[in-house]
C-alpha cells in the first residue's frame, strides 16, 4: 500500500517541478499536481508490474514518467 503512496508523492513532485518551471498560475499548478499524481500511480503500477526485478529503481522512473506522460498529453490539449 505504501508504495501507491510513494508513486503518487512522486507524480505529484513532478507535477509540481513541471508547473513551477513553467511559471503556471495556482489552478493550472493544482491540476498539474493532481493529474501527476494519477500518472505517476499508472506508471508506477504499470512498471512494478512489468518489472519485478528492478524493485527500488523502476517503480520510482516509471511513477516520474507516468507523471510526464500524462501531463504532457494534458499540455496538449
Amino acid at each position: 500500500m505504501e508504495k501507491f503512496i510513494i508513486y503518487a508523492i512522486i507524480g505529484s513532485a513532478t507535477g509540481w517541478l513541471l508547473a513551477w518551471a513553467m511559471g503556471k498560475d495556482v489552478p493550472r499548478i493544482l491540476k498539474f499536481i493532481i493529474f501527476g499524481a494519477i500518472g505517476g500511480l499508472a506508471g508506477g503500477f504499470l512498471i512494478d508490474s512489468l518489472m519485478r526485478f528492478f524493485r527500488d529503481i523502476a517503480p520510482m522512473a516509471g511513477a516520474a514518467l507516468g507523471a510526464l506522460v500524462l501531463l504532457a498529453y494534458i499540455r496538449k490539449k
